[in-house]
């Protein structure tokens, strides 16, 4: 997907030209930029999007033109080219198609008084994955699921044939991936099973081979070898919050192949359980309410008989946002991301009230928190609290009775400013040095033409500085190897607040898309 903005720059450092900025941003985190010149003006919008490999047009792209009264909405031809006339006071420009990734910058400009030059944009397709299942003495297993698992979590799925072999045709955006295959009938005999396996042959995620996919990539060989697991009997006992049996509440296991289900008692057994970390779920109805419960696992050499879960309901998680000490009618969303998988995801809305989720069922979560500022940085997160005590990114016990957070943001900040050196325009990025606030709430993106920039309303801290011509996965500086290679020689600057600090910046490359 890519995403263009057309609007007034800062001209410091640009002499006479009237320079404007277009800009790239797909929306899960994905940035990259092109530079422009226009005025505002009504326009004809044309242009046309290529393969960035084969270099042969792409049809069917759609193409959103954003002018101040309207938008406009076309596809790219069979030519791969696009036109779209009478846009005043232009432009916002999306561009978007499945399988396939923008890529910039294509250094465009624009002739003053003039309707602009043909935008010639470029798309990079998808990588393709392949590769095969088999049993420990390396036959085929048909009918085996294998899910490619992101950084992020997100899955795709796919199924082995008769042979076999399974294929991502151009389905997987470029990133790093784990594969994990699950054969479809796992038991073996009495004490092991065909165990979901990891490529390249490992049953634990910590030993999971990593699969770095880039644009355009042809990968094959991707091979996974399932392992055989041995297997245990796990027993236990389901009770409310009252300490009374659960009977009936069913309960789920990711390494066990079948749920359970607890008998009048609340008594439960799996008995076939592969060794491994996992956490056990289990769900009990009261009424119209369900009452869950989690336990974290461990299977080595031997089952165990006294596994004890208790469920709860659904309890109310509130809290205020306040904006420099005030409280703030800020827009946004919220998200309470369970620990260690002990809890369900929850998410909620910024509203005039505050923050609020309905039902979060008790367990260590993280509260995430994000606004909706477009591309300027008029705020910064400064802090979560939950009493007294700060809890910004790190963990904390949700229960019954529980008091109301809040989340406190400020304007003000401090500054960021300099050259990039052969600087044509791009991005300036500046990534905290604390490795936990490398989200992209505690990031700093700001765009630039020329070779001057300057960063405005930047939380106090220390950060990493590096600007870049192309695309940049934001999401993707949480996930410490990847933040290795982007940060490597990048200069550390101090942020404090009302100060501005000044430094020189070099290009550097997206190693997911290179």
């Amino acid at each position: 997907m890519g995403f263009i903005i057309f609007g007034s720059p800062d001209r410091r450092g640009m002499g006479q030209a009237k320079h404007a900025t277009i800009a790239c941003v797909k929306l899960a985190g994905w940035i990259c930029f092109v530079p422009a010149i226009i005025y505002g003006q009504a326009v004809a919008v044309t242009g046309k999007v290529t393969n960035a490999i084969t270099h042969e047009p792409i049809p069917g792209v759609t193409i959103r033109v954003f002018g101040s009264n309207d938008v406009h909405q076309t596809s790219t031809d069979a030519n791969g080219v696009f036109r779209v006339q009478g846009i005043e006071n232009c432009c916002r420009v999306l561009f978007d198609k499945d399988g396939f990734e923008a890529v910039g910058p294509s250094n465009l400009q624009f002739r003053a008084a003039a309707n602009p030059a043909p935008l010639n944009l470029t798309m990079a397709p998808w990588p393709t994955l392949r590769g095969r299942v088999l049993d420990p003495k390396r036959q085929p297993i048909p009918g085996s699921t294998v899910e490619a698992i992101n950084s992020f979590g997100g899955r795709k799925t796919a199924k082995t044939g008769s042979d076999g072999g399974f294929s991502f045709e151009h389905d997987l955006s470029p990133g790093e991936y784990v594969l994990i295959a699950t054969p479809p009938m796992p038991n073996l005999n009495d004490s092991a099973e065909l165990a979901p396996t990891y490529f390249p042959s490992a049953t634990e995620r910590e030993s999971a081979a990593t699969l770095v996919l880039k644009a355009a990539d042809e990968y094959s060989g991707a091979d996974i070898v399932v392992r055989q697991a041995p297997v245990f009997r796990v027993a236990g006992i389901v009770l409310d919050e009252r300490g009374e049996p659960a009977g009936g509440a069913v309960l789920h296991l990711p390494t066990a192949a079948a749920k359970a289900t607890a008998d009048g008692n609340g008594r439960f057994e799996w008995p076939r359980v592969r060794p491994g970390n996992a956490v056990a779920q289990a769900d009990w109805r009261r009424g119209e309410t369900t009452l869950r419960g989690f336990a974290a696992i461990a299977v080595r050499d031997c089952g165990f008989e006294d596994l004890k879960i208790r469920v709860a309901p659904p309890v109310v998680v509130a809290g205020t946002v306040e904006l420099d000490g005030k409280p703030a009618r800020l827009a946004g969303n919220a998200s309470l991301e369970p620990i260690d998988g002990e809890g369900s995801p929850a998410s909620a809305s910024i509203g005039p009230p505050g923050i609020r989720f309905d039902a979060v069922y008790p367990g260590r979560y993280r509260l995430r928190v994000s606004v909706h500022k477009g591309l300027a940085h008029s705020t910064y997160l400064d802090s979560v609290k939950l009493g007294d005590r700060d809890v910004t990114m790190d963990e904390f016990e949700i229960a019954p009775g529980m008091g109301p957070f809040r989340v406190v943001f400020k304007t003000g900040g401090g500054r960021v400013s300099g050259t990039v050196r052969d600087g044509v325009g791009g991005l300036v990025v500046l990534a905290p040095r604390n490795e936990r606030q490398r989200v992209p709430e505690f990031m700093a993106v700001s765009f630039f033409s020329g070779a001057f920039f300057q960063v405005e309303n930047v939380r106090p801290g220390d950060y990493y500085a590096f600007a870049i011509k192309g695309t940049f996965n934001q999401g993707r500086m949480s996930d410490p190897s990847y933040a290795t290679r982007v940060l490597s020689g990048a200069p550390v600057v101090r942020v404090e607040n009302g100060g501005t600090a000044t430094v020189t910046l070099v290009y550097v490359n997206d190693p997911s898309v290179q």
